[in-house]
């Protein structure tokens, strides 16, 4: 139910921000035993696929890599060759059980 209502909440803040900012961008990062892109900022164009693409994702267990997480953000999604803007402000919005488990850069 958490991770149903986490997907819920991410539809949410998408279609907010873009019903006032209809050039932003989202990318979406799921982390657990691995970490997954779910969605690049290169398939965010399109509001309705990208929407779907939300509510498709599965969740994956066992593992919390928060500082991992982030680090990929770092350096696979805030790149331009993964449709980065430069001068854009970037914001990482993490959603967590609060519990870093097993990962290797803590």
């Amino acid at each position: 139910p958490d991770f149903e209502r986490a997907k819920i909440f991410m539809t949410k803040v998408m279609t907010m921000v873009w019903g006032m900012c209809t050039n932003c961008e989202f990318a979406i990062v799921q982390y657990g035993m691995d970490i997954r892109t779910e969605l690049s900022l290169n398939e965010s164009g399109n509001a309705q696929q990208a929407l779907s693409k939300v509510q498709s994702i599965e969740q994956i267990y066992n593992y919390t890599k928060t500082a991992s997480a982030i680090n990929h953000v770092l350096e696979h999604i805030f790149v331009a060759e993964n449709g980065s803007k430069p001068n854009t402000q970037k914001i990482i919005i993490v959603l967590t059980d609060g519990r870093i488990f097993l990962d290797p850069m803590t």
